[in-house]
């Protein structure tokens, strides 16, 4: 069994060895868990995706995404299935309270898969 050490980045929690140079330039850069690129995300979405109540992020890695979306949708179901990974998408949702993250992947049928975990958390692969 593995033991996941997390660090603070700012408002951010990510894995203590995580390797992946864009996503620690974007936690340094970004002083607040909503600013940043992601925070546009939202201005981005069309009016129509706006009036709907639930909204998915699939491969939620640290959740910079779901996130700015908790601020305009009453859920978030934040995907992200790497047990690692997972770990710090708890830490970084924990004080939202309409974004529940999940501990899978979405497929089209149920199966068991191996997850190959990568220094990139962004390159993580089943």
């Amino acid at each position: 069994m593995f033991m996941t050490r997390l660090k603070k980045i700012g408002a951010w929690y990510m894995l203590e060895d995580e390797g992946d140079k864009g996503i620690i330039n974007y936690l340094h850069n970004t002083p607040n868990s909503v600013s940043g690129w992601h925070e546009f995300l939202v201005d981005r979405l069309e009016p129509r995706f706006l009036q709907k109540r639930v909204a998915i992020d699939c491969g939620a890695c640290y959740g910079m995404i779901s996130v700015p979306l908790a601020q305009c949708f009453e859920q978030v179901h934040a995907f992200e299935i790497s047990p690692r990974t997972y770990i710090a998408l708890q830490a970084n949702t924990s004080h939202y309270n309409n974004i529940i993250p999940h501990n899978v992947g979405l497929s089209d049928r149920t199966r068991t898969v191996a997850i190959d975990n990568s220094l990139l958390s962004g390159a993580n692969k089943i």
